[in-house]
């Protein structure tokens, strides 16, 4: 582990050799736990999230019975306090025997700290896996806290976690330091090399994409379908790793606007791997702490930062259908949090456009968007409070341009804003081609589960046996059966690609001839010689020629894949291609200069989507009764951001009108109303580039 480079195969290997002998083999796992230098903090933080209230003391008899069961190479590491396990790792401890030409404080620290390679992550897999072996069936987590060893792997998870949530810490400090400079003259006009302040390089793991993470890549490896035969384990370490994001959060600061949102780009990932785990496990209790991260929610939202409000909405955003999945965990989201009356108000008429803007397209494309799953009288109630919630903001406005009429006033804007000068979110098709969800890349290489055929249960390997073997063996099946799948593909992707090989080649002897093809001909010619590939449309033609670009694709898809045109077909065409999934996402263009600027719009009582109306109409009491809109005068927080009242429900009106087009013209195109996709929404750039 000390070469400058070194195979993935070369440290999966690696690390689950430190695991085992972590375990079985006399004062490694000493020497190991001192090598990552850990502080007395983090200690205290782990106990704080995973030990009970006395600090993580248990009682003699059951501290004795659960540690006589671990081997006695590794019972002194078992966890009592944090002032005693602290000096224990101060103490000096002796070389192993036959590790004296071992440089133990070379090159591979990093690595073993988590900061430069997989072989971290992949020890604390297989430590949870051997610790099962030794931890009784139904053990809590003050128990599991005792384990030797256990509290020390965890907190250095939560230092690389924390690394990567302040991935901009270290430079910050360089910035806010104003201690006095301890360079001098002779310094400076010396060799000016001599004198520069190294910069600080933030850890490898923190900088990358946070698909990529090795935190995220761990979670994703070890609570999937691939580790099902190890369900203690997998248990045992989402609930620590749903203690660990707690103790992560905790430490992050209100005002920190950075740190803020790296930890809800982490959550984005983490999350929908935890919720997925919840719904395979069946478990009786969630792992996911769901009220302490709504309270994270708000707080971020108290912090007054527009960029981490959007990035909050973004987040709910992408990953509604997961938290939707339980009608609990819905209902106290948009309940006591999203349609709060004084949230709401101070959200949906917010001085910031950019604000208003997300929140409403979370509001429009995700509470009021009715989706396949069956409707439960959770939703009503939903759709019924934000109907509510609508039309208080209407009856704010009707008073406040009744004032101002009466008093001589201007009355309030109907202006609509644009999210951002001169700018505006349009409905963008994207063709970048996205890999099956059951695809991802492990520790143990590409995981791949094919959904036709699913994989046939492997009986888990016996306590005797060889790990190693058994993964090697279930590694190889699963190449085979990828071979296998893969022989009849390339070749006929080989076929295709010689006929269109010998198209050219015979249409330059014809030419050399002078013989001149029919028309027919060269259409078949443009037909297979033409890509099948287009770009997103942006601007204000988005929009306008993305209708004639699907119809175009539809066209030429049915006539490559049956020779005919659509209308020869009839209905059967029509169903097999107007099914096809596209992606679509929000995209912030720029206007184009002849664009005209917003005008003043005619406003009516607000509304709900139009299917969502619809539905509610039908399911419920309080929306068939005559509604009566009366003038309602704001009152507290309300008073002051109600000035935005005109703009926000004129912005709400091209919202909702945005949502039925696109709802309408996919449906025209063939595609079902319950498999009409809803675009992503993500964080674009506010300033133009350059």
């Amino acid at each position: 582990m000390s070469l400058r480079n070194a195979s993935a195969s070369l440290v999966s290997f690696c690390g689950k050799a430190c695991a085992y002998a972590f375990f079985f083999c006399p004062g490694i796992a000493d020497i190991l736990v001192q090598l990552w230098d850990l502080p007395a903090s983090l200690l205290k933080r782990i106990v704080g999230s995973e030990g009970p209230e006395n600090d993580g003391v248990l009682r003699k008899e059951r501290f004795d019975q659960i540690i006589s069961t671990f081997p006695p190479c590794v019972q002194h590491l078992a966890f009592t306090s944090v002032p005693s396990t602290m000096r224990a790792l101060r103490r000096s401890t002796p070389i192993p025997i036959g590790t004296a030409n071992v440089n133990w404080h070379g090159y591979w620290v990093s690595r073993w700290a988590g900061r430069e390679s997989d072989l971290f992550y992949v020890f604390v897999k297989y430590y949870h896996i051997l610790l099962t072996d030794y931890l009784p069936p139904n053990s809590s987590r003050s128990e599991r806290l005792c384990a030797p060893g256990l509290a020390l792997v965890h907190a250095q998870t939560l230092a690389n976690l924390d690394s990567t949530v302040h991935r901009q810490a270290p430079q910050t400090q360089i910035d806010g330091n104003t201690g006095a400079s301890t360079i001098t003259f002779d310094d400076v006009f010396s060799d000016p090399d001599a004198s520069t302040t190294p910069v600080p390089l933030p850890p490898t793991n923190a900088t990358r994409l946070m698909a990529e993470n090795r935190l995220i890549m761990l979670i994703r490896d070890f609570l999937s379908e691939r580790s099902a035969q190890y369900l203690a384990a997998r248990h045992i370490f989402a609930q620590a790793f749903n203690d660990i994001l707690r103790a992560a959060a905790q430490k992050t600061s209100l005002f920190d606007h950075k740190a803020c949102y790296t930890l809800c780009d982490f959550l984005e990932e983490a999350f929908f791997i935890i919720i997925r785990y919840d719904s395979m496990s069946h478990a009786d209790e969630s792992v996911l702490d769901w009220p302490f991260w709504l309270e994270v929610f708000k707080q971020m939202v108290a912090s007054q930062n527009t960029m981490t409000e959007i990035r909050l909405y973004a987040f709910l955003y992408g990953l509604w259908t997961s938290i939707a999945s339980d009608p609990t965990r819905q209902r106290k989201l948009c309940l006591d949090f999203l349609l709060e009356p004084s949230f709401f108000e101070g959200r949906f008429n917010h001085w910031c456009p950019m604000v208003r803007a997300y929140y409403m397209r979370l509001l429009c494309w995700r509470m009021a968007r009715l989706d396949s799953r069956e409707q439960t009288r959770s939703d009503i109630r939903i759709l019924e409070v934000l109907v509510e919630r609508l039309r208080t903001v209407w009856s704010h406005y009707i008073y406040l341009k009744e004032e101002a009429e009466v008093k001589g006033r201007l009355i309030p804007s109907t202006v609509p804003c644009n999210p951002a000068p001169h700018r505006r979110l349009y409905i963008v098709r994207t063709d970048t081609q996205v890999g099956p969800a059951t695809n991802f890349l492990s520790f143990d290489g590409l995981v791949s589960h094919d959904p036709v055929s699913p994989p046939s249960p492997v009986t888990p390997p016996d306590r005797r046996d060889s790990t190693l073997s058994f993964l090697a063996e279930t590694g190889m099946r699963t190449l085979s059966s990828l071979t296998s799948r893969s022989e009849p593909d390339s070749e006929s992707t080989n076929r295709s690609k010689w006929n269109l090989f010998k198209s050219f080649m015979n249409s330059s002897k014809s030419r050399s001839r002078s013989q001149s093809p029919s028309p027919s001909s060269h259409k078949d010619k443009d037909l297979q010689a033409r890509p099948h590939s287009s770009t997103p449309d942006t601007g204000n033609r988005s929009h306008q020629s993305s209708s004639l670009t699907n119809g175009a694709n539809v066209k030429l898809n049915s006539i490559l894949t049956n020779g005919t045109s659509p209308k020869s077909n009839g209905t059967a065409t029509e169903a097999s291609v107007g099914n096809r999934t596209f992606c679509f996402k929000f995209s912030l263009e720029w206007l184009s200069k002849a664009s005209p600027n917003p005008q003043a719009m005619r406003l009516y009582p607000p509304r709900l989507p139009m299917h969502a109306q619809l539905f509610l109409q039908q399911h419920s009491v309080s929306a068939n009764a005559p509604t009566q809109f009366r003038t309602l005068e704001p009152k507290g927080e309300a008073k002051a951001s109600s000035r935005y009242a005109g703009r926000a429900l004129a912005e709400w009106a091209l919202i909702v009108g945005e949502c039925q087009a696109f709802v309408e013209r996919r449906k025209n195109e063939g595609v079902p109303l319950e498999k009409v996709e809803v675009p992503s929404l993500g964080i674009e750039t506010f300033k133009r580039p350059g």
